[in-house]
């Protein structure tokens, strides 16, 4: 089934349930259900959006597959998206990738709020993973500078 297809199901099946709530709740709460249901279609992004910003991340990282930056935009914007493994997977590439990235046009500072960026995102998701991580990429704790 295609996923148009699904959505539309989606949408017919919440109406029937629309009907059958109405005939059981009071007028106030019939309030508070459809506010609640106006509240959770704010906050979550359209489908359209969503593919956009997927199909641009994966754009970039396939010129630039090494770049640190943009794994960690792709992690974010799965951890956004309640996908956790994929974020944890994109976090730890842009891990590996900091330790071979050219940081000739970054300052100490911007390399160290991507990590630390990375490290509160990892730990959002799992503390066990965050812990892990931070034994195998000490530089989660304190990154320092190359000298050139």
């Amino acid at each position: 089934m295609s996923q148009a297809i699904f959505l539309a199901h989606l949408r017919s099946m919440q109406k029937q349930l629309d009907l059958i709530v109405q005939q059981h709740l009071s007028p106030l709460e019939l309030r508070h259900y459809f506010l609640a249901a106006e509240f959770e279609k704010v906050k979550m992004p359209s489908l359209k959006e969503t593919t956009r910003l997927f199909t641009e991340i994966n754009r970039k990282l396939t010129h630039d597959a090494q770049n640190p930056f943009l794994w960690v935009q792709r992690g974010l914007a799965y951890q956004k998206h309640q996908q956790p493994h994929q974020a944890i997977s994109d976090f730890t590439r842009a891990l590996i990738y900091f330790d071979k990235f050219s940081i000739e046009y970054l300052t100490q500072q911007d390399v160290q709020n991507q990590l630390q960026l990375i490290k509160r995102s990892i730990h959002d998701i799992s503390t066990t993973v965050a812990t892990r991580l931070e034994q195998r990429f000490p530089q989660l704790l304190g990154y320092t500078h190359p000298k050139t």
